[in-house]
């Protein structure tokens, strides 16, 4: 029937334009979306090159034949190559001959489909300048995969400068531990040897007083009286100095030590005084430290006739506690008397360093420096917190022993 083929022949068009046009459709917007895609790609690209181009680390990328495909400009001034004309070439032209081996079982080992061991980690080693020249330098390393490809990157830091500050630190440091040895030396020797000539001059010093007073008039006794004083408190000094200067010295090693034996050994030792101030004394402490015995006691003794010394009008009281914290134990010896202002908080701990006259207390500035000096040497530390007419609370915390005295 010809109508119907007529029908059959303008439907089989229609659909066939139907199809044409909705083809042309997506085709014109996926060409329109490839180039947005391709836009969009090329800024990326160009956005990446202007990172990697200004970065101030050195980029070099390669194949996975070792195979320069990229290096920055950063990178080519520290090898002191044109990075065009780097491209193409082989990464070992850049490391001394003794890193080759490694470089290319490294790479050897990633094509077989095992791990690279500098990848992802710093790995410091030498570059090789153009002029053959060495310099040290930080690479970390990484590897990424395109199109099945696999390729590394790798990020150059020149460390000179780095090494040199550091070499020059430990130098510092060596040469400040061997002058701090010899000022300790200095000390403990002249400390040690002024002590016989000085006490011969307190001895008579003492027995003109004792032989003449009275005989002379009033401004030689008044005068001997100064001699007196002024060698007794050189004696005083000179055994204080010797007391810091043999912290450190002795060879002993810490042991574990209970720290309320310490405290009651202390505590006897300075009995006079307490009997003599009326002060009361409460303890409250319990476990054992890591610290040498006698030392540890001079820690106790220096901070209680501390408190004894700077007491305020009322009966002076001395609490000494101590709890655990972690792996170590947290003792305070806490006090009610003139307290430290908070600016001084840390100074009373440098050796010499006196708050107060002579006049008004006596003493040679060398006490909490010794503490700090023993909690130091058990690996230690020692701080002081205080409200001026209130009180000082002395902390220092030391390493939990693991077993008891």
């Amino acid at each position: 029937n010809p109508s119907v083929v007529l029908i059959g022949g303008l439907f089989a068009a229609l659909v066939l334009f139907a199809v044409t046009w909705v083809l042309t459709g997506h085709r014109a917007r996926a060409l329109h979306l490839a180039r947005r895609s391709n836009r969009e790609l090329a800024r990326a690209q160009r956005a990446q090159q202007a990172v990697t181009d200004t970065a101030r680390a050195g980029i070099i990328t390669a194949d996975m034949a070792g195979n320069i495909l990229y290096m920055n400009p950063s990178a080519a001034s520290q090898f002191g190559v044109d990075a065009q004309s780097m491209t193409g070439r082989s990464l070992e032209v850049l490391m001394p001959e003794r890193f080759r081996e490694s470089h290319r079982a490294g790479i050897t080992r990633v094509a077989a489909g095992g791990e690279g061991r500098a990848l992802g980690n710093s790995l410091e080693m030498a570059g090789l300048r153009a002029d053959g020249s060495e310099f040290p330098i930080e690479v970390v390393l990484s590897a990424w995969s395109s199109e099945d490809q696999t390729y590394f990157t790798a990020f150059v830091t020149d460390i000179t400068d780095r090494l040199a500050a550091k070499l020059e630190l430990t130098r510092r440091a060596q040469e400040l531990e061997r002058s701090n040895a010899d000022l300790e030396q200095f000390a403990y020797v002249a400390s040690h040897d002024l002590q016989e000539p000085l006490r011969m001059v307190a001895s008579y010093v003492q027995l003109l007083a004792r032989r003449y007073r009275g005989q002379l008039d009033a401004d030689a006794d008044e005068f001997i009286g100064f001699a007196v004083d002024g060698a007794t408190r050189m004696q005083n000094l000179i055994e204080d100095l010797l007391a810091y200067a043999r912290v450190g010295r002795s060879g002993m090693k810490p042991v574990a030590t209970p720290l309320r034996a310490s405290v009651e050994t202390a505590v006897a030792q300075l009995q006079e005084s307490i009997s003599e101030t009326g002060a009361v004394i409460r303890i409250d402490v319990d476990g054992c430290v890591l610290a040498v015995p006698g030392q540890l006691t001079q820690v106790f003794q220096n901070l209680i006739a501390n408190a004894l010394k700077f007491r305020g009008p009322g009966v002076p009281e001395v609490v000494i506690d101590a709890r655990r914290e972690g792996a170590n134990w947290h003792v305070r010896v806490a006090d009610n008397g003139i307290g430290i202002e908070a600016r001084h908080c840390e100074r009373v701990f440098a050796i010499f360093q006196r708050l107060h006259t002579r006049s008004e207390y006596s003493g040679t500035g060398i006490g909490l420096a010794i503490c700090r000096r023993i909690i130091d040497s058990f690996g230690g530390r020692i701080w002081v917190e205080s409200v001026p007419g209130k009180g000082s609370t002395f902390h220092f915390v030391l390493p939990k022993s693991r077993s008891k005295a």
